[in-house]
């Protein structure tokens, strides 16, 4: 028992740890995301902190092979429709 609860928090630290916070740097204004009145550093993400699920503006970012001073119009209009939806944004 004591061998699958060390897996499980194997796991869930190394979840944690594989952020990207270098990919919000590559976001205009990633730093500065208000969502659900509050800071959201996890910006291509569902969870606050980011890791886990990837949000709409997240799996676009991706699919666009992570492109920072290019990213397109559209891609940010994913991300401010998604928060929009899910709660209130200022970018």
């Amino acid at each position: 028992m004591g061998a699958l609860k060390l897996t499980l928090l194997s796991f869930m630290l190394l979840t944690v740890a594989s952020g990207h916070p270098r990919f919000r740097n590559l976001i205009p204004n990633g730093d500065q995301v208000i969502f659900l009145n509050g800071p959201w550093p996890g910006v291509g993400h569902t969870n606050r902190g980011g890791g886990g699920e990837l949000n709409p503006f997240g799996v676009d970012f991706r699919n666009n092979n992570f492109q920072g001073l290019e990213i397109r119009n559209s891609t940010l209009q994913v991300l401010r429709r998604w928060m929009y939806e899910h709660g209130t944004v200022i970018i």
